[in-house]
C-alpha cells in the first residue's frame, strides 16, 4: 500500500502552509462522484524518498480526519503546526504526545525547551517538568479532561485537568484511564517494589505488580478491573475484590455492553479457563480471544482441542482448523458472526458457519451497519481483491490495511487500493481520483449516505502536497 514510512529523517522542509478555497470538479473515473479538495500543507525536498518516510512520523490526524498537526524545522528550533496556525516553537518535541481529542477539537503535545520540559494544550503552556512521559496524554471521552503524567526531580504524578497528583516512585503510563462518563480517572503507580491502582485520587491495595494495559472501566463507568500479582501469582481484581489466582491472565477483560457480564481468560497448570462473572465457564487446553456481541447478548471465543482451533459462540463450538485469525466480527445487531480459518494450506472467511476460499490470507473482515452485508479483503494468489457478498472487485497492487468501510446506508463500499504507483479511493467498485497515498492515521469518513472525506498526499516533483478530498455523489 502506498502510505507513508514512519521512520524518521529529518531532512526536509515544510515550504508552506496553504489553506485556499477548494478546488471541484467531476471524478474522472466516475462522473458521479463531485470532488472537493483543500489543500493542508506542502512539503519539499530534492529526494521525494525522504519526503514519504519523513512525512508518516511527524504528522498527526484527527479522528475526524479533517485537521493534521506536524512538525516544522526553522534551523536549530521545532515549530508545531495545526491546521494553519503555529502553536509555538522548541527545542525538539517529545515523540507520543501529539494527540487530538475523541472531538477532534483539541490538540495537546509535549515539548523540550532547554533542560525543561513543557505541556502544551490548545495553545497554552504548562512548564516547570524534568519530563513527561511519552503515551501518557489521555483525553476523557467527551474531550473535556486531559491527563498525562510528568516528572519533578525524582518523582512522578499525573496532572489532570492542571492539577498536579501525589508524588510516586513510577507511574504505569499504559494504565492511565477515565471512565467512560469522563468523570473518573485510575491509574497504576509504585511505591518502593510495590504497586497499586490509584481511583478518584484514593490509593488501593498495594501488590508486587498490576499488568500492563489492565485497567479497565466497565462501560456504566462504575467498576473498575485489573490484574494484580500476588505471591508469583495473577488475578482480576474488580471494584477491589480479588477473583481467582491464575498463573497467567490473557489480555484485556471483555464487558459487555450493559456491564452486566465479565469475562476473561485465566491460565491454571496446563489449561486455560474462560471465567464469567467469577465462575469457570469453559476449560480447554488453550484459549484466544474473546468478545461479547455489540448487545452483549452473545460471547465469543476461540479455544485449541487436541491441536485444533474453533470459535465457540455460547458454548456451542463450530469446525476445528489448523489455526484461526486474529480478527474476528460480530455484525452491528449481533446475529451475524465471521472470522478467518487455515486448513489444507489455505485460508477461508467463515460467516454465520459458511465456509469461503481458499486465499493466501484474509484481512479487514466488515459488517455494515445493518449487518447484513460483509466485506473483507484476500490475496488471490499474490493479488489483493476485496469480495463484496461474494463481488469480486480488483485486481489491485495493493489495499489499504484498515481503510475498508461501508457507506452508512450499507449500499456502497469503500477502500482504498493501489494499481501499479496509482492510489485511489474505490467507491461502490469506481475508482476514484489517483493520490500517492491515505495519509497515516487518517480514514475513509462517511459524513451521510452520499458524502465521505479522507485525507490524502500527492508527490509532484519534490514536493509533498497533504489535501483533505471530500466527496458528493451526484447519483
Amino acid at each position: 500500500m502506498s502510505t507513508f514510512s514512519r521512520k524518521w529523517l529529518p531532512a526536509w522542509t515544510i515550504l508552506s502552509l496553504i489553506v485556499p478555497g477548494p478546488s471541484v470538479a467531476a471524478d474522472a473515473a466516475d462522473p458521479g462522484r463531485q470532488v472537493s479538495e483543500t489543500a493542508v500543507a506542502r512539503l519539499q525536498n530534492t529526494n521525494d524518498k525522504i519526503v514519504r518516510a519523513a512525512f508518516g512520523k511527524s504528522v498527526r490526524v484527527s479522528p475526524d480526519s479533517r485537521r493534521v498537526a506536524f512538525i516544522q524545522w526553522t534551523g536549530r528550533q521545532t515549530a508545531i503546526m495545526v491546521d494553519s496556525k503555529e502553536i509555538g516553537r522548541y527545542d525538539d518535541v517529545v515523540e507520543g504526545t501529539q494527540v487530538f481529542s475523541p472531538d477532534s477539537q483539541r490538540f495537546a503535545f509535549a515539548a523540550r525547551r532547554g533542560t525543561q520540559r513543557v505541556f502544551v494544550l490548545d495553545g497554552s503552556e504548562r512548564t516547570g517538568y524534568g519530563a513527561v512521559s511519552a503515551n501518557s496524554v489521555v483525553f476523557s471521552s467527551d474531550s473535556k479532561r486531559v491527563v498525562y503524567a510528568a516528572k519533578k526531580a525524582d518523582k512522578w504524578f499525573v496532572v489532570a485537568d492542571g492539577k498536579e497528583g501525589s508524588p510516586h516512585d513510577a507511574l504505569g503510563t499504559a494504565n492511565i484511564a477515565f471512565s467512560p462518563d469522563g468523570r473518573r480517572l485510575a491509574y497504576a503507580a509504585m511505591e518502593g517494589e510495590e504497586w497499586f491502582l490509584v481511583l478518584d485520587g484514593v490509593a488501593g491495595k498495594r501488590y508486587e505488580a498490576i499488568g500492563d494495559a489492565s485497567v479497565t472501566f466497565s462501560p456504566d463507568s462504575r467498576s473498575v478491573v485489573h490484574s494484580a500479582k500476588v505471591q508469583g501469582r495473577w488475578l482480576l481484581v474488580i471494584d477491589g475484590r480479588e477473583g481467582t489466582a491464575c498463573d497467567e491472565i490473557a489480555g484485556r477483560f471483555a464487558f459487555s455492553a450493559d456491564s452486566r457480564r465479565l469475562a476473561y481468560l485465566c491460565r491454571v497448570g496446563g489449561e486455560d479457563l474462560l471465567i464469567e462473572n467469577e465462575n469457570v465457564q469453559a476449560r480447554h487446553e488453550a484459549m484466544g480471544a474473546l468478545a461479547f456481541s455489540p448487545d452483549g447478548s452473545r460471547l465469543a471465543y476461540a479455544a485449541r482441542v487436541e491441536g485444533k482451533w474453533f470459535i465457540a459462540i455460547d458454548g456451542k463450538a463450530g469446525n476445528p482448523y489448523e489455526r484461526l485469525g486474529a480478527q474476528f466480527a460480530f455484525s452491528p445487531d449481533g446475529r451475524r458472526f465471521a472470522y478467518a480459518a487455515y486448513k489444507n494450506g489455505g485460508w477461508y472467511t467463515v460467516v454465520d458457519g459458511t465456509e469461503s476460499g481458499p486465499y493466501q490470507g484474509i484481512f479487514d473482515l466488515t459488517f455494515s451497519a445493518d449487518g447484513k452485508r460483509f466485506a473483507y479483503w484476500a490475496p488471490v494468489g499474490k493479488t489483493p481483491f476485496v469480495f463484496a457478498d461474494g463481488e469480486k472487485l480488483g485486481p489491485y497492487t495493493a489495499i489499504g490495511a484498515g481503510s475498508l468501510t461501508f457507506s452508512p446506508d450499507g449500499q456502497r463500499v469503500a477502500y482504498s487500493a493501489q494499481r501499479g504507483n496509482q492510489t485511489f479511493v474505490v467507491l461502490g467498485g469506481h475508482e476514484g481520483t489517483p493520490h500517492d497515498g491515505l495519509v497515516r492515521g487518517g480514514k475513509i469518513i462517511f459524513d451521510s449516505v452520499d458524502r465521505f472525506h479522507y485525507i490524502v498526499g500527492r508527490i509532484s516533483g519534490n514536493s509533498l502536497l497533504i489535501q483533505l478530498v471530500e466527496e458528493r455523489l451526484s447519483r
